[in-house]
């Protein structure tokens, strides 16, 4: 079920994780403001404090979220990015409308992806590389990454990622467990679209 669709029943509470025209939005943002939360070897457990509000460990989580708290959605963003509407605080009558204005901040976010230089592509590169090492020092298989180029070519249909070559499940992994594993070794596409 599309998770801004209109809730069967009322009470129930909706994430929305972007999925941007075909660009799955796990975020990232553009070469000069990209941002990696440091690959060091970790020395204890990560904090499971809430972030700030507006604040996720997504820039463009935090750029979707934004956009639609600024239309007058109440929303509520989560650690991972993800913009969590309720039935709780938005009536039935009016998800078409906000449907349509998600629509609209999820397609700002889709274009500044897609109007992405090659340079910036090679940015993104050069962090998942990053990660990756991160992913490996935390103990995890990784495959070997495309060659720069490849990367380039395939940005917008197969683009790879640290995170999608890993042996990581999540299926069993607890979410606190996975918030842990993204502070240590941030996710550039989570930050692809930003503002």
């Amino acid at each position: 079920m599309n998770s801004l669709s209109k809730p069967s029943d009322p009470r129930a509470r909706r994430p929305f994780r972007g999925v941007l025209g075909g660009v799955v939005l796990l975020t990232a943002c553009v070469a000069a403001s990209l941002v990696l939360s440091g690959c060091a070897t970790p020395v204890g457990p990560a904090t499971q404090t809430p972030l700030p509000q507006g604040q996720s460990l997504s820039l463009a989580g935090d750029t979707l979220y934004e956009c639609i708290a600024e239309k007058g959605w109440p929303v509520e963003l989560l650690w991972d990015g993800g913009v969590l509407a309720s039935s709780e605080t938005i009536p039935n009558e009016q998800w078409d409308l906000y449907n349509a204005d998600a629509d609209v901040c999820r397609a700002e976010v889709d274009q500044r992806i897609l109007a992405m230089t090659d340079d910036e592509i090679r940015a993104v590169y050069q962090l998942e590389l990053v990660a990756r090492d991160c992913l490996i020092a935390q103990g995890y298989d990784v495959e070997e990454p495309p060659t720069e180029q490849t990367y380039v070519d395939r940005f917008f249909g197969n683009r790879w990622t640290a995170y999608g070559a890993s042996s990581i499940s999540t299926a069993q992994m607890p979410d606190s467990e996975w918030r842990t594993v993204n502070e240590q070794c941030h996710q550039p596409s989570w930050d692809l679209g930003a503002d």
